[in-house]
């Protein structure tokens, strides 16, 4: 298993770091967190902090990731840890209350702090007080999660987090929603209107906040998500004639593509294999270790567009195509980068 390590900064103000943790980010890799991290990981070093990384490979299996994160113990211990949605997700009960034990403090997810500033970015000051109280209000949510955490919780603890916990999804799926609509008006003012969209199905409940649609995994329920943003699309200006639901990509699909202009592909971005490169993108049913079989490949340009769920990732595929204004580029590293401000400087 290679997995990428950025060694410890040195910083100058020995007595601050005696009082602050270092800093572990810990996530499984993907075009949005590489374009992204680095530039993080340098800012929080020039900023005083030590910064270390355990960086998997994209798309490696969650079940090794779960074993690496059990066997290395040590290299988790007593850090600000800041973990990816995947690698959190895989941290057990017991293992994340020996860390606490340790001294280990757990920080907001990447996912949450990217989402935050996409939204941010896209939707600007129209909602920006709505979107700031919202993440407060999330952020106090995992506050309580984790101090409960640390007893056995009463029915009426239970009941209460839960609550707060549909109160914020509900919230956070109506955010999504004017993030799709506003998004795609901006790509379709640069872009054009395509003439085809096809939204694969397929893993749309992998991430926040599509999961929230159901507490189930079934292909009843995945069309329930895709429909739902098809109706975001709609009402950012796309025909709805245009958009067909699909399972999966595969040969037929392909097929069906290369014979059509001005097409979007949208589609988890789990169902991209470790392999993608930006001018290819390839899909494949049955994975074995880290590597997606049966591949696929159409390339990306002006007459075929990917996009990526979870909405974080739609917004750096439309950054890395070429279809956001520079400024909207630099709002968001700037939202990006003072968020980690705020939560590791103050």
């Amino acid at each position: 298993m290679e997995i990428s390590k950025t060694p410890l900064s040195e910083s100058s103000v020995e007595q601050k770091e005696k009082e602050q943790l270092p800093i572990l980010f810990v996530y499984r890799d993907n075009d949005l967190f590489r374009e992204y991290i680095p530039e993080i990981i340098k800012n929080l070093q020039t900023w005083g902090r030590k910064v270390e990384a355990q960086v998997f490979p994209q798309g490696m299996e969650t079940e090794k990731i779960k074993e690496w994160l059990e066997s290395n113990q040590d290299i988790l211990e007593g850090k600000d840890l800041v973990s990816d949605w995947t690698v959190a997700n895989n941290i057990t009960y017991e293992l994340k209350r020996r860390l606490a034990e340790k001294g280990t403090g757990f920080k907001r997810e990447l996912d949450t702090t990217f989402d935050f500033a996409t939204k941010a970015t896209i939707l600007g000051e129209d909602v920006s007080e709505i979107l700031s109280n919202f993440q407060r209000r999330k952020d106090e949510l995992e506050m309580i999660r984790r101090e409960q955490e640390s007893h056995e919780q009463s029915g009426k603890e239970k009941q209460g987090i839960k609550i707060l916990e549909k109160e914020l999804q509900k919230e956070e799926l109506f955010l999504s929603a004017k993030f799709i609509e506003a998004i795609t008006k901006i790509i379709l003012e640069k872009d054009g209107m395509p003439k085809n969209v096809y939204l694969l199905r397929g893993g749309i409940l992998d991430h926040p906040p599509l999961e929230y649609v159901s507490e189930e995994y079934s292909d009843e329920e995945e069309e329930k998500a895709a429909k739902l943003v098809r109706e975001w699309l709609v009402n950012g200006g796309i025909s709805g004639d245009v958009i067909q639901i699909k399972k999966d990509f595969d040969n037929y699909l392909k097929q069906d593509i290369l014979g059509k202009e001005k097409t979007w592909l949208i589609t988890d971005r789990h169902r991209i294999a470790e392999k993608y490169h930006k001018d290819l993108f390839l899909f494949g049913e049955g994975k074995k270790d880290i590597h997606y079989l049966n591949e696929v490949q159409i390339p990306i340009d002006e007459k075929h567009r990917l996009f990526l769920l979870p909405f974080p990732s739609f917004f750096e595929s439309a950054r890395s195509q070429g279809l956001l204004k520079d400024t909207e580029q630099q709002i968001f590293r700037r939202v990006l980068n003072n968020e980690f401000k705020k939560i590791f400087i103050g």
